[in-house]
């Protein structure tokens, strides 16, 4: 039997929670599917997604050309094809060469990234089935904010699939649609899985994310200036636009900046910590609270996301954005916790993770669902 062809698309950079997740999703689809990763940006040769499978085959945007076509008045206007080169060799196809090969392609974006109205418009146009994996927060959109044809092309999709109820009820007030909910999971879980640790006290504290304003680690750094006569310390893992700034503003000396960490790396340096912070104003997820979930990682967090959704019924410590007072006396009451306290939330955190966010559990959400959308 010929295997049916999946292309996997969206605005890729090199590093990325959205990166990994397209990784996973390409290198799960690949037993059973021929799968073809495409890039719309001008992706790195070291990238995430090959992090995630080296065996990926990925397509990075390639400068694209750019031609005149007569419109129906006779006007001559500038048209851009989307161009793709396979890093494995020198070729080179067009989207449109893509979509004549292709069963069924899976945006993994934005909904208000640029170039879908396109990429959507193609498909329909080659009958090629499109599922939409969501990322980011979707803003409440309404026709004044977008031009009233890109929600009309967002209904075109056949499936979307996002990582919570809030993200598919923001969506459904603007356009109705199909969808399936399917949370993330630790593409390396085996990596951190070895490494757990028993957690006997919690003063090591960390923030892993990207270094830009949304995730407001300024907030978690201004707190940590407060308990600098506490024995407490915070480690700040990534890199970003506001590294510098965070920098300057860091007067604790028990503040520690790790910069980038490679992403198979990662597990062995975060796996002795006690406590992840997220102080994030927008996510889709986080990717950084699975890991934490994962590895038996008590939480500080903001309502982002799917945070409510992941952690219902656990033991997590809940602050709102930007209220530095309010995260200060979430780490204190914390750093008292006791042994078999810590224990417990540990063991209640990674029987969560076995029992709901497992890879294998949502490696077959996303093969159950591509079978129904291709039959």
């Amino acid at each position: 039997m010929i295997k049916k062809s999946i292309a996997v698309i969206g605005p890729f950079n090199t590093r990325g929670g959205r990166e990994v997740e397209a990784g996973f999703i390409g290198s799960v689809l690949s037993n059973y599917y021929n799968v073809k990763v495409f890039s719309t940006q001008f992706l790195e040769n070291d990238n995430d997604l090959l992090q995630v499978d080296k065996e990926l085959d990925i397509y990075k945007k390639h400068s694209p050309l750019k031609y005149k076509i007569l419109d129906k008045v006779g006007v001559r206007k500038l048209k851009k094809e989307l161009y793709f080169k396979s890093q494995k060799n020198s070729n080179v196809t067009s989207y449109a060469q893509v979509l004549k090969n292709t069963d069924l392609i899976i945006i993994v974006a934005q909904v208000i990234s640029h170039g879908l109205r396109i990429i959507i418009n193609n498909a329909i146009q080659s009958r090629t089935k499109i599922l939409f994996r969501t990322t980011g927060t979707i803003q409440y959109l309404n026709f004044n904010s977008i031009q009233k044809s890109e929600g009309l092309i967002l209904e075109k999709v056949d499936y979307y699939i996002h990582h919570s109820k809030d993200n598919a009820n923001r969506l459904l007030a603007t356009i109705n649609h199909k969808f399936k909910i399917i949370d993330q999971c630790v593409v390396n879980q085996e990596d951190l899985v070895r490494e757990r640790q028993p957690k006997l006290e919690i003063k090591k504290f960390f923030c892993c994310s990207r270094l830009d304003k949304n995730k407001d680690v300024a907030t978690v750094i201004k707190a940590f200036n407060k308990l600098s006569k506490h024995d407490v310390e915070l480690h700040i893992y990534g890199a970003g636009s506001e590294a510098i700034h965070l920098k300057n503003l860091s007067l604790n000396k028990n503040i520690y900046f790790h910069g980038h960490v490679d992403y198979k790396k990662l597990p062995s340096k975060i796996a002795d910590k006690h406590c992840l912070i997220i102080s994030s104003k927008e996510e889709a997820g986080p990717y950084s609270a699975l890991e934490a979930m994962c590895l038996g990682i008590p939480i500080i967090s903001t309502k982002v996301g799917s945070m409510e959704d992941r952690f219902n019924g656990l033991s997590i410590s809940w602050f709102n954005h930007g209220k530095e007072e309010e995260l200060k006396k979430a780490i204190l009451n914390y750093r008292e916790k006791g042994k078999d306290e810590i224990s417990k939330m540990s063991k209640d955190l990674s029987n969560r993770y076995h029992n709901k966010y497992d890879k294998t559990l949502v490696a077959k959400q996303y093969l159950n669902l591509v079978k129904k959308v291709l039959e």
